[in-house]
């Protein structure tokens, strides 16, 4: 697992503050009742179990997306770019 990923122990409001569209991919798994208070709390890995969703393969479509999201990334025209300007 690589630093920047996201980890099953994470809890879904951790998640969802990280990443927003956590809850989509988590639904277009099979996820029902994930707008439940008491859902916030627990970890991915914990609501996945409960309704059947294999935790890993969770995270493996979770963390790809966000690869993907960081991959597609448009860089800032002046990011990167540390020479000053020239004044006269």
């Amino acid at each position: 697992m690589k630093k920047d990923e996201m980890k099953k122990t994470v809890t879904l409001e951790e998640a969802v503050v990280s990443e927003p569209a956590v809850p989509t991919i988590l639904m277009s798994m099979g996820m029902d009742r994930i707008g439940i208070p008491l859902m916030r709390g627990q970890t991915i890995e914990d609501i996945c179990n409960s309704q059947d969703i294999d935790p890993d393969e969770a995270m493996d479509r979770i963390n790809e997306f966000i690869r993907n999201k960081k991959a597609s990334k448009p860089v800032a025209a002046n990011e990167g770019n540390n020479h000053e300007r020239n004044s006269l």
